[in-house]
């Protein structure tokens, strides 16, 4: 463990200073990192305790880790104090609000105790009714503090999860070698997590894994959902089945064909995750049809890269207006950044709609209709192709989890009135839910890297040219089924943390 020596700046009088220059990095409520000067006492207050006045803000306070440093201000370190009057030890939350406190809490004293916490005493503190409030700071606290705000020593940071996208051949070779499937006891399985984990991942990185071996009942999906979390409740209910029906308000509730597509996209929040279980199945038809919409994306960008920008700047208007419920939004197709690093898709043309005949306007300064309509055809061309076109016939006892923000989904005609059924149970999972598992994910050591995340325009390159990448090897060179898995990641050099720390 490094033993920490702790500077905290105070005015202090009539010391003579040692100027020397220290690299600062910033937290909450502090300057940018840059190069700063402090004057430097040499009496000591404490254990490893040390008095430093910051030259240009006198209000900040400096720990100094040898190596690396903090700067950041009194208010933030009072605010973050978790002792059991300021945090609520049953429901560990705070019982006093930011702006309760003064705009710059002065300190009456400051201790290092023998256990490695930094003691401090702050004065004039009128939060609770007291003259004087006592904050205690533990090792594990201004480590993680440490760590998280300087670049050098920073703790290892997970990376985004390294995005396999698939075409019909690729996919059933992933599921013919188990690597997308996973059967209901493992899934379940809540003393042994490994295969549940693996399956999990294999969900992060393809947007798609089936279960087998799943009890028959209405109940169960609700089960396979809560592993990942709680499920997302909208108007269709926590849960909700899929039959055919007269007179459906939903066009999934029919025995006609269903196009490839994603559900609600005119909801807010869209769902993240939807799950398929499977009660009857006997009908002629009725197969289930996936497409991997960020292949069908990368796909389009290397063949029509007009076509892909207007389906990234360019947007259709979702809705459902059925009463009681009227719901309307507005999103591009494909949603990436400037740098064409695809977040997720939106493509649902059964909900498509137009709010008005002046949103598609024509001019110089505007587009049409038909601009939107011929870069859509091309990308429906890609997604509903055969090759990229996976087709599977759920039966009874099997499910399916996949990811509504960038697999689509569809559906065969089936014969409704011929003595068969056909009956699925479904749930949706929210981005926040899903999310919160997935960075409980046991990572590898390929999986972390000492670099700024999630958000580093740097790697966000570097991934998207990974994934065009692939693409050129996929078609180019085919795979065999049997050399057909789930890479490892490749941890980004050092190379690509020092151009992130130069931008």
């Amino acid at each position: 463990m490094i033993r920490p020596l702790i500077r905290l700046s105070v005015r202090v009088a009539r010391l003579r200073p040692v100027v020397r220059a220290v690299r600062t990095v910033s937290t909450s409520f502090s300057h940018p990192p840059k190069i700063q000067e402090y004057s430097q006492p040499l009496p000591k207050l404490g254990k490893d305790l040390v008095v430093i006045p910051v030259i240009d803000d006198p209000g900040m306070v400096v720990l100094d880790f040898q190596p690396g440093t903090i700067r950041t201000s009194r208010l933030w370190l009072r605010d973050v104090c978790r002792c059991p009057k300021c945090v609520d030890p049953h429901s560990g939350q705070k019982n006093f609000s930011t702006v309760d406190l003064p705009d710059d809490p002065k300190m009456r004293s400051t201790e290092l105790l023998e256990d490695g916490s930094l003691k401090v005493v702050w004065e004039n503190d009128h939060v609770f009714g007291e003259d004087f409030h006592e904050s205690i700071y533990t090792r594990a606290e201004y480590e993680k503090w440490r760590e998280e705000s300087d670049k050098q020593n920073r703790q290892k940071e997970r990376l985004p999860t390294q995005r396999k996208h698939w075409n019909k051949a690729t996919y059933n070779a992933l599921l013919k070698n188990g690597v997308t499937k996973i059967s209901y006891k493992d899934w379940t399985n809540t003393t042994d997590r490994a295969a549940f984990w693996r399956a999990f991942e294999a969900l992060s990185q393809t947007g798609l894994v089936f279960l087998t071996g799943v009890p028959h009942g209405e109940q169960e999906v609700e089960r396979i959902g809560n592993q990942i979390g709680m499920l997302q409740h909208t108007f269709y209910g926590k849960t909700w089945d899929v039959k055919s029906k007269p007179e459906a308000e939903n066009v999934a509730y029919t025995s006609q064909f269903l196009g490839l597509h994603q559900d609600l996209m005119y909801h807010d929040p869209i769902p993240r995750l939807q799950l398929l279980h499977c009660l009857q199945n006997s009908c002629e038809g009725g197969e289930s049809l996936f497409s991997d919409g960020l292949r069908a994306a990368l796909q389009l960008r290397k063949a029509d890269r007009e076509a892909f920008d207007t389906l990234t700047k360019r947007a259709w208007f979702f809705g459902y207006d059925k009463a009681p419920h009227h719901y309307q939004q507005k999103h591009s197709v494909i949603e990436a950044g400037y740098d064409t690093y695809i977040n997720c898709l939106h493509w649902a043309p059964p909900f498509q709609t137009h709010f008005g005949r002046g949103l598609f306007r024509t001019g110089p300064k505007s587009y049409s209709l038909l601009d939107l309509k011929r870069a859509s055809s091309k990308f429906e061309k890609i997604l509903s192709s055969e090759e990229n076109t996976l087709e599977v016939k759920l039966n009874p006892g099997e499910a399916v989890i996949f990811d509504n923000w960038r697999v689509l989904h569809g559906r065969r005609e089936f014969a409704a009135g011929s003595g068969g059924s056909r009956w699925l149970k479904g749930a949706y999972i929210t981005h926040q839910v899903f999310k919160a598992l997935d960075e409980r994910r046991p990572r590898s050591e390929n999986d972390t890297c000492r670099f700024p995340m999630p958000d580093s325009p740097v790697l966000r390159r570097h991934l998207i040219s990974e994934e065009m990448r692939q693409l050129d090897r996929d078609e180019q060179h085919p795979p065999k089924p049997e050399d057909v898995r789930l890479e490892p990641w490749h941890t980004p050099g050092d190379e690509l943390q020092k151009s992130d720390e130069g931008m």
